[in-house]
């Protein structure tokens, strides 16, 4: 498979938002707060008027399409009108941010594992509710597939399904929706999801927020979670749920938990993680627990609803604070907060509970946000009313172009630039086609592959929607700052998308130059890379991080032999700063290198996971990200990966880095015939880089890239300048 990887450059811009009928919700609590201390001052936009996508049912299975979807814009809108989407496994994000999750005309999640009648009856049989699920009784074991199983019930429960299934891997463990790792900044809203049916064996959650922080869910239903509804877990910080609906149905057979919040506890001083509000939020009918569990931090629980039959609400630990604020439980709850630790606090304020009589507290809590507290009377009505996700809740978008500025930085002059930008619009007032017009210097294509001219028509998709990326090629030739206005033309509207750049002239002949490291003989793969220019360049190296070695050479298919990298510990599914292979090239004095193009052959073996990252920087610059969550193809199968690197800017170095993640300690990823190819240049080419200054001192010196140089070195070579009369270049 290759794979052609196109650089996109990121804007950053202001909320837009949703409208549900007069009503324009907008984040609050503890999502908008900066500090513990400081509220309503944090900015969370969920991408705001970034590029637009909008996702229909295919009627199969949407996982890999909405990953892809969520990759490469901000704002996702999953339209309903062609049917639910369908979710084999949990789709997992890390370090994203700025992304916001839309649903219009009933977007409706669902796993395809459900919890049938015939694994009840199975599980029934072997009378596995009775049965421990407390980890400290000491009753766990090992399962046919080697797996260690600490609590009783879920090893009964892993075991009967695996010999149901006769599968080993377990893979309906994995049904779930989405998995959000180390994010930040993200909006889910008038979302419904509905997974397999609540069971015991330590499966996926419908949604997961690991270790993020500011996320804001909002107007959205979770019915039958796996292991949870919606758990916010790993010290995730400044969380707001509000309008969302909880709720299990008799397709659950055990272990309907709805909200796990867990967390390290800080020792140094520093204020504890886990700050969560849960505004207008109704558990149903079916949740037996953690609604929610509480760890650490505020959690601030307003005009929220419980009319669930039995179990324990409010599940309260360690060193958290919990205030139930204008909050109403009816007579079916059993129990509605249970205090687990000696050291939590809480605070009653407003709240009813029918029939009971409640203690004002132990504690006086407070929140550094503003909020409005509805009366406590309405809160059933208003619940039944109005939570969860609706039908007629709409979204709009007005025609628009992102980025707004296409700005390359500095560059050089005659280079290949590569770039995406989205047009966009939906709702209703939706233009019927849109003209966007090129000027000199830059070509249009609606697909990377496709055909490139200057003018290209882009036609609504229909009455509600106007969608599409627009691949650009763009090359300067002048020198200085300059700038390539693009016109977008529709009815009534137009608008130009600038395109800038600083130009840094080259003069003289280009001469190709291609730096390769083979990676075909495994532990004894050469790190200094094969060029037919070696003079040219003074580092050419590759090195690994810390958590990764050589393992050995592998035949991969038609690729031949690659080089297996392993870790040496397991890596997770966040970036690790440890787990990299870093290319390193250097010019030498008197030459300049341009790259072009990084291309490498890239497998996995053995396994279902392994992930990369690529970053490249120049001159220790802040490093660019065009590719992340990227997984090659596996077994005797392989990727080639092409990125163009014409937009790396200027510098004498260049360093790329493929940053490996989510693999276990046991498996390896293959990689090979890594090329950095560009355009070689003598030094002296570049001297109109150095504008002459009336006011310099008699002479001055600087580097071959043009950088002024204080104190030159003897032995070096340098371009001289002495006042307005030119520049030359000396050996100092």
């Amino acid at each position: 498979m290759k794979l052609p990887v196109t650089f996109a450059l990121i804007a950053i811009f202001a909320t837009s938002l949703y409208s549900r009928g007069n009503d324009m919700p907008r984040p609050e609590g503890w999502a908008v707060c900066s500090s513990v201390n400081s509220g309503d001052d944090y900015a969370l936009t969920g991408g705001g008027d970034g590029s637009l996508i909008v996702l229909r049912s295919s009627g199969k299975d949407m996982r890999q399409a909405i990953y892809d979807a969520v990759m490469s814009h901000d704002v996702i809108v999953f339209d309903g009108i062609d049917g639910d989407f369908e979710m084999s496994s949990s789709v997992s994000f890390t370090s994203i941010s700025g992304k916001s999750f839309i649903g219009v005309n009933g977007a409706h999640f669902y796993t395809r594992f459900t919890v049938t009648k015939d694994i009840c009856d199975l599980l029934d049989e072997l009378n596995v509710k009775s049965l421990s699920q407390n980890a400290g009784d000491n009753l766990g074991g090992t399962l046919s597939n080697g797996s260690y199983v600490a609590e009783q019930c879920e090893l009964t429960i892993r075991q009967a399904l695996i010999d149901y299934f006769d599968d080993q891997k377990e893979p309906y463990r994995y049904s779930g929706v989405f998995d959000f790792v180390g994010c930040s900044d993200i909006i889910l809203s008038n979302l419904d999801f509905t997974g397999p049916g609540s069971i015991d064996v330590g499966g996926a959650d419908l949604v997961t927020l690991n270790g993020c922080n500011h996320i804001w869910v909002d107007h959205c239903r979770f019915t039958d979670g796996m292991d949870g509804n919606l758990d916010i877990v790993n010290n995730s910080d400044f969380v707001t749920v509000s309008d969302t609906h909880f709720r299990y149905t008799s397709r659950s057979y055990n272990h309907p938990l709805s909200n796990l919040n867990s967390g390290a506890e800080r020792i140094d001083g520093s204020p504890q993680t886990n700050n969560i509000s849960w505004f207008r939020c109704f558990w149903d009918e079916g949740c037996l627990g953690r609604m929610p569990y509480t760890v650490l931090g505020v959690h601030h629980l307003l005009n929220c609803y419980w009319d669930c039959t039995g179990g324990t609400c409010i599940d309260a630990h360690n060193l958290s604070k919990v205030l139930i604020e204008s909050s109403y439980f009816t007579s079916k709850v059993r129990t509605a907060l249970a205090l687990r630790d000696d050291n939590v606090k809480f605070e009653w304020r407003n709240s009813t509970w029918e029939g009971k009589v409640m203690t004002a507290g132990n504690a006086k809590i407070n929140v550094p946000y503003s909020y409005t507290a509805a009366d406590v009377a309405t809160v059933p009505s208003d619940m039944r009313a109005t939570v969860g996700p609706a039908l007629g809740y709409s979204y709009s978008k007005p025609l628009s172009a992102t980025p707004a500025v296409m700005d390359f930085g500095t560059v050089y002059a005659g280079t290949q630039l590569e770039g995406v930008f989205n047009i966009s619009a939906f709702g209703g007032d939706v233009p019927a086609s849109v003209t966007i017009t090129a000027p000199t210097g830059v070509l249009l294509s609606s697909s990377r592959d496709g055909e490139y001219s200057s003018t290209l028509v882009v036609e609504a998709t229909d009455k509600v929607l106007i969608q599409t990326d627009i691949y650009m090629k763009a090359c300067f030739s002048g020198t200085g700052s300059e700038t390539l206005p693009i016109e977008v033309t529709a009815a009534g509207q137009s608008f130009t998308i600038p395109v800038k750049a600083d130009v840094v002239g080259l003069q003289g002949e280009r001469l190709a130059a291609t730096l390769v490291w083979p990676l075909d003989k495994g532990t004894s793969s050469e790190t200094e890379a094969v060029t037919e220019h070696p003079e040219a360049f003074s580092e050419a190296s590759m090195t690994l991080g810390d958590n990764i070695c050589f393992h050995s050479g592998h035949m991969v298919g038609d690729a031949g032999m690659l080089t297996l990298f392993h870790p040496t510990e397991a890596i997770g599914k966040a970036v690790d700063e440890d787990s990299y292979l870093e290319f390193d090239v250097v010019t030498a004095p008197g030459y300049v290198f341009v790259p072009e193009k990084l291309t490498f052959k890239a497998s996995r073996i053995g396994t279902d996971m392994g992930y990369i990252d690529i970053e490249y920087s120049r001159d220790g610059g802040a490093p660019v990200k065009p590719v992340t969550g990227f997984q090659p193809e596996r077994g005797a199968k392989f990727s080639v990966v092409e990125l163009p690197l014409g937009n790396a800017g200027v510098g004498n170095s260049l360093r790329v880095k493929l940053y490996i993640y989510n693999l276990s300690a046991n498996k390896q990823l293959a990689f090979g015939d890594v090329r950095i190819e560009g355009g070689l240049y003598a030094a002296e080419s570049a001297l109109d880089i150095i504008a002459p200054d009336e006011n310099s001192e008699p002479t001055e010196y600087y580097d071959l890239l043009g950088r002024r140089v204080e104190n030159p070195r003897s032995g070096m070579l340098y371009i001289e300048r002495k006042g307005a009369t030119g520049a030359r270049v000396v050996k100092y």
